[in-house]
């Protein structure tokens, strides 16, 4: 995606020292023409380019190629001269010392940033100076720390942080969303001339009793890289497919893979096969072309591979594949044109189509195509006026410091280069999974002590416009007032937002899709548990909140509705996994490891035996792709394993459709862009709940009852903005329903209140 197509002259064919360099490969222009163009027709919704998500996994596989090729052509360059000259030299060296050559790393760096700083920095800017004027304060706070991220080449970790949905196109989303792949991408650079440097320093290594040359350890490390990548990330898509789209870790075997493809001579093998050769180019491009019907965003982690494979074969093969018929369509002109500007058309064109459909725009399949004109044009000016302006600005040589880093690295400390490789991607995987060990179910961390010696603070809801972030653990006295239906009603005749609003401009990212406090601290959603211990001495009694996200936005709520001297409570939630089993139409398969994490549940209800069970999932959030009987068979079954250990159960029924905030606002404040929306109390999903509790005798707790009159749902109620995603509850918002939801416990479970 950052290798330019000048730079592909140098990379194509496998390291031969004394080969001359090779022609400039159209081919590879046309290819990266063609990864970009699936990627902007995908992104503008252009039917039958759903699938065209796979562009970033063919720039991988061709960065890995390369980058690869360039170090090793490199090396493989310097080898040779330095050979020569030890040839004729009236030094005496020792052959071991002759054939050995050296890249340099400042100057690998040099190009790397020339190459991609410029483009990148200019469209960061474009679109923050855009969002200034244009966008709402909430927008322009997102897009301003989304900005840094991408800027410190580690967009894909604020992403996956934030547990941001790639496929959610329809959400509020950020303009440089986009920015992930290119931080993959420059993750790898910074880790691959160490990586380089790792293998070709292990000079006496041997397999079965043979000593390998350096190629063969370069392709040894990067096949052992790629296979360890694509098992780490099966297990990835299988836990939580939203990491394994944006990890490096779970991406690193393309570019591997691309790495490897470098090393391989295929010169005999095509002589050999002949036209069998032409056979199974046809059928990797075709393979490539077709990916965008069988990869989709259920099955991604399984099928990448083919397109991936598809578009290393091309490459390998196109070295030794000129002119044939494959070769002749993918140097087509216009392919080759777009190829020149790939690196510019990725980045300008997912701006574009985010601020179009901000401007009511992107509607229709014409506006669509002329977002995508508009994203070419911007991109062709960008890569005459920034791309080759600086691609033709010298480097500076650092013959010195190059040549320094080369001698440590290939020549004297083999353990220098292997622990600075290790020290870099243990920091990258710190990064990347910080709860690596605290999102792991076990009932230890789940269970609720018996007594505690420190508890959550008690803080009341602020009504004054300061933020509540912070969670209500107090009584239900001491709580703000209930929401009213006169508080809804203002709300819903707001037309701008309160000066004094909860959360802050500054905050309210925050309370996004599962998000919540714990004992003052800010859970996101990579961790689902939480517990708030009894600071009283005398008789307590345990409550368990379980379910998905639906039931982590709940937590003020129901720590603030029941008394902290006397109630013991846990979350017990995992993002994505509803109390029921999946049902047909909904999910083919568990790819979410929901079995394995209701059994535990199950597992830990059973040891605790709770005094009160509150369940929420947001299945039945807007879900009619179910057959009622399906809900209320699937329904009836968990009310029925929880009623083992105990009768008191309350099931929250999911929270109505709020607008998305960030999409509302004007740059004012104004919110004129939205209107109230429907509490959709009337879907069939619900109506099937509802009748599962009559039957099963739970308490069903309507949400909407404190949310929406008339059927109509405010974005703000009482100052305080209700969701920000459209339907998790803020946790400031989550407080306020504290009182009013413990009227209902106390009405509905008595005898669980009594002193």
């Amino acid at each position: 995606m950052s290798v330019s197509v000048s730079e592909a002259k140098t990379a194509e064919q496998p390291p031969t020292p004394d080969a001359p360099r090779s022609a400039f490969r159209t081919d590879i222009a046309g290819i990266r023409g063609i990864a970009v163009m699936l990627v902007v027709l995908c992104h503008f919704e252009i039917p039958g380019f759903g699938g065209g998500f796979i562009g970033p996994d063919l720039f991988f596989v061709l960065s890995g190629y390369l980058i690869s090729g360039l170090l090793v052509k490199e090396y493989a360059r310097n080898a040779y001269d330095r050979s020569v000259r030890a040839k004729t030299s009236k030094k005496r060296k020792s052959r071991k010392r002759r054939t050995r050559g050296k890249i340099s790393v400042g100057q690998f760096y040099l190009r790397r940033a020339r190459r991609i700083l410029p483009a990148s920095i200019f469209v960061l800017l474009c679109v923050n100076i855009y969002a200034r004027f244009n966008s709402n304060a909430l927008q322009v706070a997102q897009i301003k720390t989304d900005s840094w991220w991408a800027l410190l080449f580690s967009a894909n970790i604020n992403f996956l942080r934030q547990a941001t949905d790639y496929f959610a196109q329809n959400n509020a989303v950020s303009p440089v969303q986009h920015y992930w792949s290119l931080s993959v991408e420059e993750q790898f650079y910074f880790v691959w001339p160490l990586l380089f440097l790792t293998a070709i320093n292990f000079h006496n290594f041997r397999y079965q009793g043979k000593k390998l040359n350096w190629q063969q350890r370069l392709f040894g490390a990067f096949a052992t890289i790629g296979v360890i990548s694509f098992v780490w990330m099966l297990i990835e898509f299988t836990r939580t497919p939203t990491t394994a789209y944006f990890s490096t870790f779970s991406r690193a075997w393309e570019l591997a893979l691309g790495g490897a493809l470098s090393l391989i001579p295929v010169d005999a093998v095509a002589r050999k096969l002949g036209k069998v050769w032409l056979v199974l180019r046809v059928i990797a491009l075709a393979a490539m072309l077709g990916s965008i019907a069988l990869v989709t965003p259920t099955n991604f982690g399984y099928t990448l591979v083919i397109p991936a494979a598809a578009t290393g074969f091309l490459l390998l093969s196109g070295s030794v594949a000129k002119d044939d018929l494959v070769y002749r369509i993918l140097s087509l002109k216009p392919l080759v044109a777009l190829g020149a500007i790939s690196f510019s058309l990725y980045l300008w064109h997912w701006p574009v189509f985010v601020f179009g459909r901000d401007l009511n725009g992107m509607a229709t399949l014409s506006e669509r195509f002329a977002g995508v004109t508009v994203s070419i044009l911007l991109a062709t000016l960008s890569y005459w006026l920034v791309e080759r302006t600086f691609l033709g600005f010298p480097l500076p040589e650092f013959k010195r410091i190059a040549k320094g880093v080369a001698s440590i690295g290939l020549a004297k400390s083999r353990a220098f280069t292997t622990s600075m490789t290790a020290i870099v991607v243990l920091i990258l995987g710190v990064i990347t999974y910080p709860h690596a060990f605290a999102i792991v179910p076990g009932a230890e961390v789940w269970q609720p002590p018996a007594s505690a010696a420190s508890h959550a603070p008690n803080v009341k809801p602020s009504n004054n416009g300061s933020d509540a972030n912070v969670p209500n653990n107090g009584d239900a006295q001491s709580l703000a007032s209930k929401v009213s239906e006169s508080d809804i009603l203002e709300g819903i005749k707001l037309r701008s937002l309160p000066a004094a609003i909860t959360p802050s401009v500054e905050n309210v990212r925050k309370a996004t899709a599962g998000g919540f406090y714990c004992d003052g601290t800010w859970i996101s959603q990579d961790r689902k548990n939480c517990t708030r211990p009894s600071s009283g001495s005398g008789k307590t009694r345990s409550a368990y909140v379980i379910g998905d996200s639906h039931a982590a936005m709940l937590w003020n709520t129901v720590t603030g509705a029941l008394p902290s001297d006397t109630w013991n409570v846990a979350l017990l939630a995992k993002a994505s996994c509803p109390n029921g089993v999946y049902h047909p139409g909904v999910k083919a398969k568990d790819d979410q490891g929901c079995e394995a994490f209701r059994d535990e549940v199950m597992k830990v209800v059973a040891r605790a035996q709770p005094d009160l069970i509150i369940l929420s999932d947001a299945f039945d959030f807007g879900n009619e792709k179910v057959l009622p009987e399906d809900v209320l068979a699937s329904d009836l079954r968990v009310y029925r394993k929880f009623q083992k250990y105990t009768k008191n159960i309350i099931q929250f029924q999911g929270s109505p459709f709020t607008p998305v905030i960030a999409q509302c606002l004007t740059a004012n404040g104004g919110l004129s862009k939205c209107t109230p929306t429907n509490d959709n109390s009337s879907g069939r999903s619900r109506i099937a709940r509802k009748a599962a509790t009559k039957k099963a005798n739970v308490l069903l707790v309507s949400l909407a009852k404190w949310m929406c009159l008339d059927g109509k749902c405010p974005l703000v109620i009482k100052n305080t903005i209700v969701t920000s995603d459209g339907n998790h509850l803020t946790p400031p918002f989550a407080s306020l329903l504290a009182p009013s939801i413990a009227t209902a416990l106390q009405e509905h479970f008595p005898k669980l209140f009594l002193k």
